[in-house]
């Protein structure tokens, strides 16, 4: 436990951001006296496919930097919502709570642009925990901590082309963000020579499971991916079958899901020493095997940590210089807040954390496991720190 607290520690002291600006119309003071709260967007169901084990990652975070309190600045409290209430009115209530950030653990894309649309008229941090995030939600306040899918193009792309696979189909969900990775896969599967895909929105499972095709990428949310591979085993389709990144690998570990590939950012490997340490530290806590530790729940995690990390920086009494000027400022805003997390390098569990300037994640590595015997198996991991491949 002592060496994971200290990684804790480590990751917010290598935070590196600079604060600048001076808020906006829509920006609020977020300190209520000797407190500060970070909200959440969640599902409370065990029920929901990931969301309620973002919430286990982000519940675990909080009540660990509570213990640590580094510095005793400030408490740092949760506001947690469920996401099936009205996102208007959950909206309405985190802003009066002068929320710092709000973490999103969303499982659709009309679910991740509602988010939005209720905080459009303030400069609230929005931090998502969702694939759909990834490029339909264009908004200077979101950040994204999910794969992009121009890592996950490419990653799927060389484990085919390395398999030496020449023809496959890509099946993929009728929106923009699916349809986009759709024609990012396929552009860089077909960059090599002799190989063809057969890219649909419209799909007959029968025809494609008794087809020519040597692999199927599907391509969609959760339950999207999960309605398509049922499909085609029902069809007995032989050939091998990935989806796109999974954060719930506990709910494909049966017979059903058997054989099936996917995409991770957040499996058992001993070269992540930290996401090792919590792998261990959060399965004793929580008394579950390490196996059943999943990417969701170091997300939330993470996620919690990220914005904890950026509140650490401002000091009991904040002092950053206002831009333009030589006043002294004495409150934190949300935009500043906004501005040190866009701004960090993060150590998170899951990997370095930093985004670009469209909010996205600079992935450094992702994996392609298996489920196998009704187990997740990792089988290659996609190194970007070196801009080469394991």
């Amino acid at each position: 436990m002592k060496k994971f607290i200290a990684i804790v520690l480590l990751s917010v002291l290598i935070l590196s951001f600079v604060l600048t600006g001076c808020g906006s119309t829509n920006s609020y003071a977020i300190k209520n006296e000797n407190v500060i709260t970070i909200g959440v967007i969640a599902s409370q169901s065990e029920e929901s496919l990931y969301s309620s084990k973002v919430l286990d990652g982000i519940n675990y975070a909080s009540e660990l930097a509570s213990i640590v309190n580094m510095n005793g600045k400030y408490s740092i409290m949760l506001s947690v919502h469920d996401i099936n209430g009205n996102i208007s009115d959950i909206a309405s209530d985190l802003i009066n709570d002068k929320v710092a950030a709000v973490i999103c653990a969303t499982e659709s894309k009309a679910k991740s642009e509602e988010i939005v649309k209720a905080f459009d008229d303030y400069d609230t941090p929005l931090l998502f925990v969702d694939c759909y995030s990834n490029e339909v939600i264009n908004d200077e306040e979101s950040f994204v901590l999910s794969v992009p899918y121009s890592y996950q193009a490419s990653v799927a792309a060389s484990y085919f082309t390395n398999e030496g696979y020449k023809n496959g189909t890509v099946i993929y969900a009728d929106d923009d963000y699916s349809s986009a990775f759709a024609d990012l896969f396929t552009n860089t599967f077909t960059s090599t020579e002799g190989t063809n895909i057969n890219k649909i929105s419209e799909y007959d499972a029968q025809n494609i499971a008794s087809g020519n095709s040597e692999f199927v990428f599907i391509i969609g949310d959760a339950e999207y991916s999960n309605n398509v591979y049922s499909d085609l085993k029902f069809y007995e389709a032989k050939m091998p079958v990935m989806i796109s990144e999974v954060f719930n690998k506990s709910f494909y570990e049966n017979t059903e899901f058997n054989d099936m590939l996917y995409i991770s950012k957040f499996e058992s490997d001993v070269n992540n020493y930290i996401g090792a340490d919590f792998y261990s530290v959060f399965s004793t806590t929580k008394g579950i095997n390490k196996d059943d530790v999943t990417a969701a729940q170091a997300y939330g995690y993470d996620a919690y940590m990220l914005v904890y990390g950026a509140l650490m920086g401002f000091g009991s009494s904040y002092s950053a210089v206002s831009e333009g000027t030589d006043t002294q400022k004495n409150e934190i805003t949300t935009t500043d807040v906004k501005t040190a997390i866009s701004e960090i390098v993060h150590l998170g569990v899951t990997d370095s954390i930093n985004f670009d300037m469209s909010g996205l994640v600079n992935t450094n590595f992702v994996y392609v496991s298996a489920i196998q015997n009704s187990q997740s198996v990792m089988i290659n991991k996609y190194d970007y720190t070196n801009e080469s491949t394991k």
